[in-house]
């Protein structure tokens, strides 16, 4: 039992250590030496636990996919609120956007495989729940359920992501509220279901 405790803080270790390190580096850039001396663990650990370094990117990927797909678990009788709740989230963590941006960078388009796919079970949920919603009526059905996530989740990570187009579009330091308020609006009139006339019914 000890060394199954023993273990599983060592995994853990080195999972903090590699986000903090490929945060930084990105999968290129990262050095297992320096993910086992921020971990307290040696380099043998760490192909034993996870593999290769790619393996060990990819559980990094993994986990941070899934904190954002927990995070934007969408109340669909509140978008707005769960926008702006989505968008905070993001906002305080900053690494995990630049994780997203890192795998954009090294990967391309190649599909994510190992341990950062299992992150698509998290995604699934979400997609489903949002087609519970349009049948239901509660959203608009105008948009697939996946394709409305990923537009949902461009409104909140654009302008995070970029920062420097956000002030040059914006015009001063304080638009990161301004443009929080137009994230939840923008989200309100997307997901905006049909009156029988045919026009949005606008919450």
């Amino acid at each position: 039992m000890a060394r199954d405790y023993d273990s599983t803080r060592t995994k853990a270790r080195i999972l903090e250590a590699a986000t903090a390190e490929f945060t930084e580096h990105g999968l290129a850039g990262g050095r297992v030496d320096r993910i086992a001396a921020r971990a307290g663990a040696n380099k043998q650990a760490i192909y034993a636990y996870f593999g290769s370094k790619r393996e060990l990117f990819s559980a990094v990927i993994a986990r941070g996919t899934g904190e954002f797909a927990k995070a934007i678990a969408l109340d669909p009788a509140d978008i707005g609120g769960a926008l702006a709740r989505i968008f905070d989230d993001n906002a305080m963590h900053p690494g995990r956007l630049r994780l997203l941006l890192w795998e954009a960078l090294e990967d391309g388009p190649r599909p994510r495989s190992g341990e950062a796919e299992l992150a698509k079970h998290d995604v699934d949920q979400v997609i489903a729940a949002l087609g519970d919603a349009q049948r239901a009526g509660l959203i608009s059905d105008e948009i697939e359920p996946a394709a409305l996530l990923l537009l949902l989740g461009a409104l909140i990570l654009w302008p995070l992501a970029f920062p420097q187009t956000r002030h040059t579009a914006m015009g001063d330091q304080q638009a990161i509220e301004r443009i929080r308020a137009a994230v939840v609006r923008a989200g309100e009139l997307l997901t905006a279901p049909m009156t029988r006339e045919g026009g949005l019914r606008t919450p």
